[in-house]
């Protein structure tokens, strides 16, 4: 009996020393994790991704009937647009365009060349996590040379939100994306920035500066090719914690936390409850 008390309290002690060598195992892969899923997240190549997306939205108002989207034309096109579509790995693509290069020179050798997949990204440090900025310029201009006829005055609607890497509840990654798509046009769905880390960013005001900071300087005057464009934000969709962190008000638990009025809350079995109906409204300059 003795020795198999022994035995089961080193198999006890063998379980924990296993379990630590795993869990410090996954926090070295972590932050390579991140890295990773957020250079999958990005291709350069957006005509090709709004073909390959699934478009979400299925409601049709402020829709301009008359805009016609460019399917792909040529070989390389329809190539491209059939790797993204089905998922093909990059090694299978490469050896189909080396076989089909010798009856059709046009074609690239490498999948990389026909994706446009860029070499390098250009991914900053950000607590606590890493931040990649894609831009909305670069998206949007790609969008409207798809289109014909395109209106002068572009909607877009913004989405931020969070979401966890890993289904296993020890793992706290997170990743926040910024992400649009113009509603008078009906398009795909694309990335601003993607931000991946072990929470949500420390500080929204840095997460947001980069498209704040573009949107000021080409919603007045856009302009791609002969034309010029005006950028308006239609929608700004965040649930109620996303929101009380990128405006920067009080969250949806605190007692000051509607953001319409002054309204003050108080605990009722275990919740914040709002009773007050004729509180002052706030103002912008209390917003």
């Amino acid at each position: 009996m003795k020795d198999g008390y022994k035995n089961e309290s080193e198999l006890n002690k063998s379980g924990r020393k296993k379990r630590k060598k795993n869990l410090v195992t996954k926090k070295k892969i972590y932050s390579l994790n991140i890295n990773i899923k957020l250079k999958i997240v990005y291709s350069d190549n957006i005509n090709l991704l709004s073909v390959a997306s699934e478009n979400v939205f299925n409601r049709n108002e402020h829709i301009v009937e008359e805009q016609i989207v460019s399917l792909p034309v040529t070989l390389k096109e329809k190539l491209a647009t059939w790797s993204i579509k089905y998922a093909i790995p990059r090694a299978v693509v490469t050896d189909l365009l080396h076989i089909l290069h010798n009856d059709n020179e046009s074609l690239p050798l490498d999948s990389r060349t026909l994706l446009n997949t860029p070499r390098t990204l250009s991914i900053t440090l950000m607590k606590p996590g890493k931040f990649l900025y894609i831009g909305l310029e670069k998206c949007l201009r790609n969008i409207i040379q798809q289109v014909q006829n395109p209106p002068d005055i572009l909607y877009i609607d913004l989405f931020v939100d969070g979401a966890p890497i890993y289904k296993d509840s020890y793992e706290n990654g997170q990743i926040w994306p910024i992400l649009f798509r113009v509603k008078n046009l009906n398009s795909a769905i694309f990335p601003i920035c993607i931000f991946g880390g072990s929470s949500k960013p420390e500080s929204f005001n840095e997460f947001l500066r980069p498209f704040v900071e573009e949107f000021i300087s080409i919603h007045d005057d856009f302009q791609v090719k002969n034309s010029r464009y005006k950028i308006k934000i239609y929608n700004l969709i965040l649930d109620t914690p996303a929101r009380s962190s990128v405006l920067g008000i009080v969250g949806h638990t605190g007692y000051n936390s509607c953001p319409k009025c002054h309204a003050y809350g108080r605990r009722v079995e275990n919740r914040t409850v709002l009773l007050e109906t004729d509180s002052p409204l706030r103002t912008d300059h209390e917003f």
